[in-house]
Formats: structure tokens, sequence, C-alpha cells
């Protein structure tokens, strides 16, 4: 039976004299929950965010994750601080990270090869960090690698593949020895990480992951070679830095996605950002447009052959602003036709635009119309 603790801020949970007040959840599931939560040591008055992890289930598992977490001692993976019992229950206390994961970033963001670079020198190096005690990481994907504000990487879920005979891991970044039955190990995990390698430099349809196959991965990378004992990182960490460049343009996307995920008050680091449907964007506009229709129908006014569309589809988010109307991309808003001045931002620039809406017409602007110098200072219709 679920914990029945919600995500009010006030509710709290005492263990060993140290108070936990839980902010919020992030995933439960007949096995266990996991929250966010403030640690207090009433004796010292020290305070802390942590990870709760409570099995809700008396397994065997839970001391073999734990010995199994507390041998990992590693700047790019989340640390495990100890453990705890509330009742029956028992608990993982890890270390809560301020980030987003690998896949919100290119669902939103498009990277460019020094932040990429970046990104998979961190993970090799947590796998090796992993490798040299002993352990393997069996699920390593693009939900279990963080990216906090600094442009830290920190690997999660990891440890698994290390105690339980089943499968463990995603696909499509399993290893094609997996499915035959050999154990997870340093090696797989380095076919992991090149179908990483491989979605970072080949944009694809992240909503079509689950139905990628190995054969799917036309790719020279060493890390991809379906002989284990060919796998290698190819590049050259030791002599390796990261540009500072390329750090801090990481760090302003993941404090992007971090400041729109805290303005919606969104309780989980999941996708804030979803792509629109052809079918999504029409039925959104067709509710608009039905607002239309009632709002003329109600003044008498011909207020369909009056107004227009502005759409806008950027692959990174803005805040927009015309007139009265303030939301971020993407967006369908019907406009009034004439001439509108557009304001727009985000953390790394901003400007405003004299857009023009024609009558019972639509407006597109993407990528182009903000990034492009040229057509930063275009008026557009």
């Amino acid at each position: 039976m679920l914990l029945n603790l919600g995500t009010k801020i006030d509710q709290s949970l005492l263990a060993q004299g140290i108070k936990y007040q839980i902010l919020f959840s992030f995933k439960q599931d007949s096995s266990k929950q996991i929250f966010k939560a403030l640690r207090k040591d009433k004796q010292t008055g020290i305070q802390q965010e942590v990870l709760l992890k409570i099995f809700l289930e008396e397994k065997e598992s839970y001391k073999e994750e734990f010995e199994s977490l507390s041998q990992v001692v590693s700047p790019y993976c989340v640390r495990l601080f100890g453990f705890e019992n509330f009742g029956l229950n028992k608990a993982l206390i890890l270390e809560y990270i301020k980030g987003v994961s690998l896949f919100q970033l290119i669902e939103n963001f498009s990277l460019s090869p020094g932040e990429i670079q970046h990104i998979l020198n961190f993970i090799y190096k947590g796998l090796v960090d992993l490798n040299k005690q002993g352990l393997c990481h069996g699920d390593l994907s693009l939900d279990n690698v963080l990216i906090d504000e600094q442009a830290h990487i920190k690997l999660i879920d990891f440890g698994k593949a290390n105690y339980e005979k089943e499968i463990q891991g995603t696909p499509p970044f399993l290893a094609p020895e997996i499915f035959k039955g050999s154990r997870a190990n340093f090696l797989s995990d380095l076919y992991s990480l090149g179908v990483i390698e491989h979605l970072l430099h080949t944009p694809y349809p992240l909503s079509s992951l689950k139905d990628m196959k190995v054969d799917d991965f036309e790719s020279p990378s060493p890390l991809l070679s379906s002989d284990p004992a060919k796998r290698f990182f190819p590049y050259d960490i030791e002599n390796s830095t990261s540009v500072e460049e390329d750090l801090k343009s990481l760090s302003y996307k993941v404090k992007d996605l971090l400041s729109f995920i805290d303005s919606r008050r969104c309780p989980t680091l999941k996708n804030p950002y979803p792509k629109t449907s052809a079918f999504a964007a029409f039925t959104k506009k067709m509710v608009l447009l039905l607002i239309l229709v009632v709002a003329g129908t109600a003044s008498s006014q011909p207020y369909l052959s009056s107004y227009g569309w502005l759409e806008i589809y950027t692959h990174e988010w803005f805040m927009v602003r015309v007139g009265e109307v303030e939301s971020y991309t993407p967006l369908t808003i019907p406009l009034k036709s004439g001439w509108h001045f557009l304001y727009w931002q985000n953390r790394t620039s901003q400007g405003m635009k004299k857009i023009f809406v024609s009558r019972e017409k639509t407006l597109f602007l993407n990528d182009k119309n903000f990034f492009d110098k040229k057509a930063l200072s275009d008026e557009l219709e």
C-alpha cells in the first residue's frame, strides 16, 4: 500500500531524531515511492534537500541496492547519504540533484558539438568510476543522465544490474548481447553510451525511441560495435577540456528549463515542452475558433472575418507577448488582423518584432525568425 503523503510541503516523517519534510513526489509504484524532501537535524539546525526512496515491500534487494550504492564514490554519480527506517518501511537517502535529464535537454534544445562532447566525456568518466569499483550502470539512457545548473553531469538509477538476475535496462539502449542472456557490464554500458552519442549527433523523434532497433543505428562509432571486445571510447579524455563558452551555454539551457518548471509549479522533472502534434494543433485551433464564434455571436460583430492566427514553433522556448497575451512557445493564438508588436525573450536573448496578421490567414514563425540576424530586423507579414 502506498504511503499517503501527497505533495504538500507541511508533511513530514521522523527517523532517529531527523525530520524529513516532504516537498513533493517524483515517482511511485507498488514497490517504492520517491520524494524530494528537506532533511532537518533538530539538534544542529542543519537543513539539506535530499531524495527519499522509500521501499514499500520487504525485499532483500533493499540491502543489496544499499551495499551496491555505498561502494560508489564518484563526482559523476549520485551519492548515497545513508538509510532510514520509517516504521516498517526502509528508505535510502540520496543526493538531490537540481537539474534536468538529458532527454529533456535534447527534446527542447539543440546542442553544439562542444556541449555534446562535454556530456559524453563525463558520462564516460562516471562509467569508468563505477567499473573501478567492480560495478556497472546497467540501465544507461537519456533519462538516467542528469545535468545540473553548473553543467555538471550525474548518473542516476544505476546498480540494479549488479545484483538482479533479470534483464535490466531500457530499449533501445541495451547492448545486443544482453538480449542473448549476458550479464550487464562495463562493455554493455559503452554500447548504451554509443546509442546516446548517436542520438545527440543524429536528431531522432524521441517519442519513437521505444520502437528503435539495433539495426537503426548506422554509425561507425566503436562504441556501437556488435563485438563487445571491440568497444572503446574514441575520444582523448586526458587531454580534453570543456570550453567555457560551451559550459555557459549548457548551464543557461538547464536554468531555462528549471525556470520554466518552477514557473509552472511542475512537481516532477518531466518534459515541460511537449511537442505539439498536427492533430493537437488543429484541435487547439478549433477550440479557439469556437470561442471567437461565441464571442462574435454574443456581441453581433463580425469577429471571424476580422481575425487571423499567429503560430510559433521554435526549438528553444521563448516567452512571447503580443498585446495582452503572454505565453510560451510553441503557441497558436488568434489575433485581430493588422499590425502588432511581438515581444520575446529567454534567458540568453530578447527582442521585439513588428508583425502583420492578415484576415483569416496564419502567420507562421520559427527558429529563423528569432535567430537569423537579417530576419530579426525584418517586419513580418
